[in-house]
């Protein structure tokens, strides 16, 4: 009764639960399960810093804020948290901040960025 036709089918069908046990996981509701990032409980006060004049000028001058999206302090605090959040990158671990660092004007101070791979 147990033929090699049927050792295939089991074979076949133990692979494929294997490969779903490794994908993903999912929450109650069959969503994947999201990474939060971690969020201070009170985001920090972005809009009463005060500039020098001249920088204040120059910022005025060259503000390109879109009218209907004004930025706010919780804008700007979740930008802070996912631009230091290594989940975002494909393997969890390097930042936008590993490379553009604060000491050179956010910039990546190298012609050509390594990436996570070094590649």
């Amino acid at each position: 009764m147990f033929n090699k036709k049927n050792a295939v089918l089991l074979l076949l069908l133990a692979g494929i639960v294997a490969l779903q046990n490794c994908s993903k996981k999912e929450d109650s509701t069959g969503a994947a399960a999201a990474v939060v990032p971690d969020l201070p409980a009170v985001p920090y006060n972005y809009s009463n810093i005060v500039f020098p004049p001249h920088i204040a000028m120059a910022l005025a001058a060259n503000d390109n804020t879109p009218a209907g999206n004004p930025i706010t302090d919780n804008g700007a605090t979740l930008g802070r948290v996912l631009f230091y959040d290594k989940n975002l990158s494909k393997n969890n671990t390097i930042s936008c901040a590993s490379c553009h660092k604060q000491a050179n004007s956010f910039t990546d101070n190298v012609q050509f960025s390594k990436g996570f791979d070094g590649g």
